[in-house]
């Protein structure tokens, strides 16, 4: 009874009561196992990704909607990829995944892509009646023979706010596009001319 009570609590304290993923400190503590046998991971790579859009759900249709939001994310992290993959929200908007036991690094990379293909095709029920695209900006590293996964980490990090800034570029060019599209408002008339007393 003590054990179970115990193992609850330990789980409890090593995953997020939100979205049921690893937290920050079960995260480090799996990786840190993980990287203590590198020869046993394969081809792996660290992603570190950030919830697009969460502000605007909040403000929009309240926290409870963004919380359904966030594990709407976290689910399709959690079930991502043919090989291993393990998932954490580390707080906020931010998640990391460790993508491990991939046989090549093409099998690793298409993966990656397979990432990159739900980043802009995926949604979000956020109720029976309300659905919206899920939109998350990510930055990938792949692991090396001599890299720590703190390195890995940081790494990943950078690359994903690059890619995230790319991303609002080409939202905030594709916003001006639309409005130099629209049609032109007929030009303001004249006011009359009206002559000095």
């Amino acid at each position: 009874m003590l054990k179970d009570e115990n193992t609850r609590l330990r789980v409890l304290a090593e995953h997020d009561w939100l979205t049921g993923l690893y937290n920050r400190r079960g995260i480090e503590q799996r990786l840190s196992a993980l990287f203590g046998e590198p020869e046993t991971l394969g081809h792996s790579a660290v992603v570190m990704a950030d919830a697009d859009n969460l502000k605007m759900i909040n403000d929009t249709y309240g926290h409870d909607a963004g919380d359904v939001y966030l594990r709407e994310i976290a689910g399709l992290f959690r079930d991502f990829g043919p090989k291993d993959c393990v998932s954490a929200r580390l707080g906020g908007d931010e998640f990391l995944l460790f993508l491990y036991h991939y046989g090549s690094e093409q099998e690793l990379t298409d993966a990656v892509a397979l990432l990159a293909d739900l980043q802009e095709h995926s949604s979000a029920a956020l109720s029976d009646r309300l659905q919206v695209p899920l939109r998350f900006s990510f930055g990938c590293c792949l692991t090396g023979p001599s890299a720590d996964y703190e390195t890995l980490v940081k790494a990943a990090d950078e690359k994903m706010y690059e890619n995230k800034r790319a991303r609002h570029a080409v939202t905030a060019a594709e916003q001006t596009a639309s409005v130099q599209m629209s049609p032109q408002a007929p030009p303001a008339q004249s006011p009359p001319h009206i002559p000095p007393r």
